[in-house]
Order: C-alpha cells, then sequence, then structure tokens
C-alpha cells in the first residue's frame, strides 16, 4: 500500500462478502465469523494507513441483503456496499432502507441485458458487469460488451444509445448454427452452417453477403458445462468440423460481424437425442 499511496487510478479498496458459495451451512456460520473478524482487523489497518481512499463490501442481492448489510454496518466501517445483481427483485426494498439508514449502497456488478430492460436503473449509481468477455488458463465468460477479439457486441450500440452519448440506430441482426441432423463419431468431419434471420425467416447465410463476416470458434467444457479453452477456427458462411473425441464437452461459437458490431450464436456439436415414445401397456 505504501508503494502504490500515490496511484491515482486506485480510487477504493473492495472485498467480496460471498462465502456462501464456498461453504455450507453449518460450517459456514464458523466461517463467516473468522472472515469478519480478519476483515475488521485488515480494514482498520488500512484506513490508519490510507484514510483518503474508501473501504468497499460487495454482496450479492438476495432475500437476506437487506438484514446481512444491517449487521455487517453495525462491525465493519465500511464506506459502501455494492450490490452484485441476477435480479431485481429485492432492489427496491434494500435501497430504500440504504436510505433510511443514510448507509451508502451502489449496484458494482449488473448485467447488461438486465440493465437495458429496467429503465427505472438509469437513475440509480451502477457498474455493467463486463466490459469484455474474459480469457484466462482455466476459465472463458461471454458477457463482455466487446468480444474476445475487442469487437463491439450489439448490445453496446443499445447502450450507447440509452445513455445518449450516441443516437446508435444499427440494423438488428440475428445469426444461428444449423447442426448436422446426423450422428457425430469423433475423428469424422461435418459440416456446419451459418443462417441469418431475414424478413422472419431463417435462411442460410451466402459467400455473396459481403455485409457479413462471419469467424467461428470451438470452446472446450468441463464435465459440468463451464467453459475452459477456446480455440479461433475458420471464417465463412460454412465450415467443415473434425468430431473430437466426447464432443459432448465441446460447443461451436459463430460470430458474425457487420458495420463495425458483432452477434453471436454458441451450440453443442451434437443434437441430443430424445425418446418422445409413450410406452405401450403390456398384452394381457
Amino acid at each position: 500500500m505504501k508503494n502504490l499511496e500515490d496511484e491515482k487510478n486506485i480510487i477504493a479498496y473492495s472485498f467480496k462478502y460471498d462465502l456462501q458459495f464456498l461453504y455450507t451451512k453449518p460450517g459456514l456460520f464458523d466461517q463467516q465469523i473468522a472472515y469478519l473478524t480478519w476483515l475488521q482487523k485488515l480494514i482498520s489497518e488500512i484506513k490508519s494507513l490510507d484514510d483518503s481512499r474508501s473501504i468497499v463490501l460487495e454482496l450479492f442481492l438476495n432475500d437476506n441483503t437487506r438484514t446481512t448489510i444491517q449487521l455487517l454496518n453495525k462491525t465493519l466501517p465500511i464506506d459502501s456496499y455494492g450490490l452484485i445483481i441476477n435480479n431485481t427483485s429485492r432492489l427496491e426494498e434494500v435501497l430504500n432502507f440504504a436510505k433510511e439508514e443514510d448507509i451508502s449502497v451502489y449496484i458494482s456488478q449488473l448485467d447488461s441485458e438486465i440493465y437495458l430492460a429496467n429503465k427505472q436503473l438509469d437513475t440509480l449509481d451502477l457498474l455493467l458487469k463486463n466490459w469484455q468477455n474474459e480469457r484466462s488458463s482455466s476459465h472463458l465468460s461471454f458477457d463482455g460488451l466487446l468480444d474476445f477479439n475487442g469487437n463491439k457486441k450489439l448490445i453496446l450500440a443499445d447502450i450507447e444509445t440509452r445513455w445518449g452519448g450516441k443516437s446508435n440506430k444499427m440494423d438488428e441482426f440475428q445469426a444461428s448454427i444449423l447442426k448436422p441432423a446426423v450422428p457425430l463419431y469423433p475423428g469424422s468431419s461435418n459440416v456446419y452452417n451459418a443462417v441469418i434471420l431475414e424478413d422472419n425467416a431463417w435462411k442460410l447465410a451466402s459467400e455473396n453477403n459481403t455485409e457479413l463476416k462471419f469467424m467461428w470458434s470451438l470452446i472446450k467444457n468441463d464435465t459440468y458445462g463451464n467453459a475452459l479453452a477456446i480455440k479461433e477456427l475458420e471464417e465463412g458462411p460454412q465450415i467443415s468440423i473434425e468430431i473430437p473425441e466426447q464432443y459432448e464437452n465441446y460447443e461451436l461459437l459463430l460470430t458474425v460481424k457487420k458495420n463495425g458490431y458483432t452477434t453471436s450464436s454458441k451450440t453443442s456439436l451434437h443434437t441430443p437425442w430424445k425418446n418422445n415414445c409413450k410406452k405401450k401397456a403390456p398384452l394381457k
């Protein structure tokens, strides 16, 4: 901290209160007590070294958020609480409580689609969840306003219009992937096609459509469906894929670019088989 005390880009010290995702009851309670004891000492030490920057504690918005803030505010010298929001069902209740108690609360993580669906959020202090899709050695996220290559997504055009900084009336375009209707076998090659929604009908994308750029990527997931790695493939409205071993753990990502903005579609390599046949009653 002493080495970075003159760094103007550091505006606050932020911590998370999310032990419920790491531990289960009854052990959760012991971990919470230990964490709060440690955090109390740490915050006191931070404030003794740097009292010019705020201390922020982030927590998920849920049915218990109001009670949690009420309890934490009695034991920790927190300057502001950041709400991580997956849905807005309890937001008004928590904000009203914070106003009554004169507690500083803001939205520290909000999904862009939730923001666009709720115009009343424009009056609040908030941070959108992710600026760009994230890629690390063992994790991928797809919720950024920019894709992995830094291209602007269509949803960013909607946000630019909403914020009034730019009148951006984009021609909305939707893309999807047409999968082969055949069984898959590791080592075999199968063709996947891009389809575009035109005049309320899905149509095969054409090489002649020079307005659109089609980019394909292969995503590897773990057995729980969490994305681990991504590999960029070819460009074009159609692609031939060599089916990998354990193809159930792979997905195909299609990214379509038009006028500087992108939209994407993601699907499994195979079409899961569903048995819709009804069992006949045994003959008597």
